[in-house]
């Protein structure tokens, strides 16, 4: 039995009462937490569309940092986006978006974009084929590792796989990339396609069924034509999934009005539609390529111009008509799309109207679960490493942050995915997270994180007090009923951590306060068994 279809049969929508597992809300578990208490490990209709933005996307011009504007303006005078054309973000000082991204904004504004800082890995290597494997395994940059990260995570899910599928429990496609091959990212444990590509559901079913007229495609060379039909045969025998991704495509039609010569919107479409068709498929890649702007990242005169502003749009309006046709379809609920870059580019531009290879960049979040807003400060454009930005987070964090918080993998497979744990960050709303986001009352007092988060024994809490100050840090359930006071008295500037047992507190969602005559700070505590 699924989430879904739990929840209809209780009736939930016919009662005014809140549903009470064992004395615990079910609100407080909504999702993966939900799932974790019926001892299923995984999310079985939620699907995640990786959106890959292939040679390197410029972050300082994708989300341009106002608060440091007048750096951003000298370091980079021959590419910075003019002030009064940026989009600025409502209720956001700091950050807006290229011109570019009106699309994005507009999802911004409906609290349905998310925007991580500074993401990137410890000593990146800037070659594009080496930056790419290193996304794609999950690896440290001095490990070549032969398997993907969501490679591995599907292995754990559908373990065997190829062997036994398709089957009754899973009779569509694990994964599926928009491209003429499967990359790393897709790779198993055991050095297996996790996925398979797909450009087109009718050229496809077309080559694995026959139905093309013998010969008409074939080349005319024997030799080739002999490869070419031993290909297929394999095809034939080997994948089984021709008939359900072409009924699927044919079940479904899209809602909206896809912009036209846009590659990305072509993949999105077809992507859309397999969805809305009823595929069981957990993740879908599409790449738009073209971010390798050493030269001609803006026209020169109008830097809101050129070769980036391009890419930005096709990026911009594919996103938001690929969520608009969600919307219209009724499964946005199910759906989060993450956009991820080999690397950004360096805060200097170059003599030719460009920028070249460089370290952190932002990264996006977008749907209707995901949690909004911007994640971290802007990157310090005074405080650079080798002339590049310094990196706010491992990218494994958000590999781990969605594997948690997303599809509800628990936090021991999570570590045996990326071979290591690694702390989270809230990139679905509701969700919990290991890494408190960084809050603070007047700047003097900040809750960092909690961790682990769940906690089934005991938790550290960890903040950062910025002046001498009277501090009391308290715990509440989820009725904001006071259960106990962890630490009250004065402390100095600096950082702390207090460790809280809750080895005898009954499951469910807990508070943690951090309160000073400034303000206050909270975060959530979730206690499992």
């Amino acid at each position: 039995m699924n989430r879904r279809n739990f929840i209809t049969r209780t009736g939930l929508g016919a009662v005014s009462l809140p549903l009470v597992l064992q004395g615990i809300p079910l609100k407080a578990y909504d999702g993966p937490k939900l799932q974790q208490l019926f001892n299923t490990t995984e999310e079985s209709d939620r699907v995640l569309v990786l959106v890959q933005l292939n040679g390197g996307n410029d972050g300082l011009n994708t989300v341009i940092p106002l608060d440091q504007y007048d750096t951003y303006a000298r370091i980079r005078p021959s590419v910075a986006i003019p002030e009064e054309a940026a989009l600025r973000l409502p209720n956001h000082d700091h950050s807006a978006l290229h011109p570019s991204l009106e699309k994005l904004a507009e999802l911004y504004g409906e609290q349905k974009l998310g925007v991580v800082h500074g993401v990137n890995y410890p000593n990146p290597d800037q070659s594009h084929f080496r930056s790419n494997d290193i996304w794609m395994s999950g690896s440290d940059a001095n490990v070549s590792e032969p398997t993907g990260w969501l490679g591995r995570y599907l292995n754990t899910v559908y373990a065997g796989y190829p062997e036994g599928y398709p089957n009754t429990a899973m009779p569509d496609p694990v994964a599926i990339q928009m491209s003429a091959v499967v990359s790393l990212l897709l790779v198993g444990k055991e050095r297996q396609s996790m996925g398979m590509a797909l450009q087109d559901p009718e050229t496809f079913y077309n080559l694995v069924s026959g139905t093309d007229t013998p010969g008409t495609d074939l080349p005319s060379t024997s030799y080739a034509r002999e490869n070419v039909e031993y290909v297929r045969q394999i095809q034939l025998k080997s994948m089984d999934y021709s008939t359900v991704i072409k009924a699927a495509a044919d079940k479904a039609t899209n809602q909206v009005t896809y912009p036209e010569a846009n590659r990305l919107a072509d993949q999105l479409a077809v992507v859309a539609r397999l969805i809305a068709g009823g595929l069981k498929t957990r993740a879908y890649v599409v790449t738009l390529n073209g971010f390798d702007t050493h030269a001609a990242q803006v026209d020169e005169g109008d830097p809101t111009l050129g070769a980036h502003a391009g890419l930005l749009r096709l990026v911009s309006e594919a996103l938001s008509a690929f969520q608009r046709d969600l919307e219209a379809q009724k499964v946005d609920h199910r759906v989060v799309t993450m956009t991820f870059s080999e690397f950004g580019r360096r805060p200097y531009s170059n003599l030719s109207y460009g920028t070249d290879h460089g370290t952190a960049a932002p990264m996006f979040f977008m749907g209707t679960p995901v949690q909004d807003g911007v994640t971290s400060t802007t990157p310090d454009l005074e405080d650079l490493e080798n002339q590049n930005m310094k990196i706010r987070f491992d990218f494994r964090q958000i590999y781990a942050s969605v594997l948690e918080q997303w599809f509800g993998a628990s936090p021991q497979d999570v570590q045996d995915v990326l071979m290591r744990p690694y702390e989270t960050i809230r990139v679905i709303k509701g969700s919990t997270t290991s890494v408190g986001t960084p809050a603070a009352s007047n700047g003097s007092v900040s809750l960092r994180s909690i961790s682990p988060n769940p906690v089934s024994t005991e938790a550290r809490i960890h903040y950062t007090v910025q002046e001498h100050t009277e501090l009391r840090l308290d715990l509440f359930d989820a009725l904001g009923l006071h259960v106990r006071t962890l630490d009250h008295r004065q402390f100095d500037p600096g950082t702390y951590s207090t460790d809280v047992d809750v080895d005898r507190l009954p499951s469910g969602t807990y508070y943690v306060r951090l309160s000073s005559a400034q303000g206050q700070v909270v975060q959530p505590l979730v206690v499992t068994r």
